[in-house]
């Protein structure tokens, strides 16, 4: 009989397609609350209103989970983690950092001003270096610097050692159990750790790399049971035992362990299309911030969320992936067109 935790040993990887589907799409209902937040709380009821606070609060495991991912293959999955191998990554952040946050704040001012003017294109370059541009890519930024640091990290966490298990619960002490602590206690505890919280996420992807919750079907239904539990309790009170909501909520860290875990036992065979919807989660992140503007100003969208509001924001999110997936297609064919058309060029 295996017990709770064990070490993993030759795992395949065909799950965190999975789990990027979801946390992606998990951000889009995200950014639907907050853009709608305004005409939801005219339009609902206290009872509708506070399912629909839970199920935005639940949401709060889509950046963890994107992090947690990133720790389980690059301080886990893969062998190498260099400057060298992760160069070309630094390189995307920078560019989509710097050419969308323009064409954003271009389209912007644009949309704005009812006309385009030239003057746009130099004021959109100056906010992007100034470090203003559309809210959302703050993450491209944050990962960036996340990236930076997974080649120092890599050496220390490729270690046959309890040093994983050692930093992990240091992790877990800062982050958790002392603010879980101090809110209970008259008492506080004070620490002066030098972490930063973004990367505890990344750490615990290393050490979920390494070991893994029991598998078996019965665990597996425990797993799922302990989610609708956090809900539940989270719709009836915010406690810091169980809350989420917040990126470093006790609530939202089981969340994504135990979302993780469920989508780790169960999907483990290579599914073609998940793969390649996959391959586009970055695309939709950055681009579905314009299908969801574009819908906010261009179409109503109230008789999706008066009669069922939580049904609404799915429908609205289904939508929204979709025609952000079919658009980041459409793009890449586009580039790969135009390269090969330069590349036809230079070789005549």
């Amino acid at each position: 009989m295996q017990g709770l935790i064990f070490e993993n040993k030759n795992e395949n990887t065909y799950f965190i397609n999975v789990l990027r589907i979801i946390a992606c799409f998990a951000v889009i209902i995200i950014h639907i609350h907050i853009n709608f937040s305004k005409d939801l709380s005219e339009l609902l009821s206290s009872t509708s209103a506070n399912v629909m606070s839970v199920n935005y609060r639940f949401m709060s495991f889509a950046v963890p989970m994107f992090l947690t991912i990133t720790g389980y293959i690059f301080l886990g999955y893969k062998k190498e983690c260099t400057y060298k191998s992760i160069f070309k990554y630094l390189i995307r952040f920078i560019l989509i950092w710097v050419i969308l946050g323009v064409v954003l704040n271009i389209g912007e001012y644009t949309y704005i001003a009812h006309s385009f003017d030239i003057a746009f294109i130099k004021k959109g370059i100056v906010q992007v270096i100034a470090g203003d541009t559309w809210d959302h890519l703050w993450y491209i930024k944050m990962v960036f610097f996340i990236y930076l640091i997974l080649p120092v990290l890599k050496p220390f966490f490729a270690k046959e050692n309890n040093e994983v298990i050692i930093f992990f619960i240091l992790f877990l002490l800062e982050i958790f159990i002392i603010p879980i602590y101090n809110s209970f206690s008259p008492v506080k505890i004070y620490t002066h750790f030098v972490l930063e919280n973004y990367v505890f996420y990344v750490v615990l992807g290393a050490v979920l790399y390494r070991y893994k919750l029991n598998d078996s079907k019965i665990a597996n239904v425990i797993y799922i049971l302990l989610i609708i539990l956090i809900i539940y309790l989270n719709s009836l009170k915010r406690n810091p035992l169980y809350a989420f909501g917040n990126l470093f909520d006790f609530g939202t860290f089981m969340l994504v362990v135990l979302l993780f875990t469920i989508c780790r036992n169960i999907f483990n065979i290579e599914n073609k299309l998940v793969s390649y919807i996959s391959s586009y989660t970055l695309d939709i992140y950055i681009y579905h911030v314009i299908f969801l503007h574009i819908i906010t100003k261009l179409f109503k969208y109230e008789f999706l969320i008066k009669e069922n509001a939580l049904l609404g924001v799915y429908v609205l999110a289904i939508f929204i992936f979709v025609g952000t997936l079919l658009f980041s297609i459409c793009l890449r064919q586009l580039k790969m067109a135009f390269t090969n058309f330069i590349y036809k060029r230079k070789n005549k």
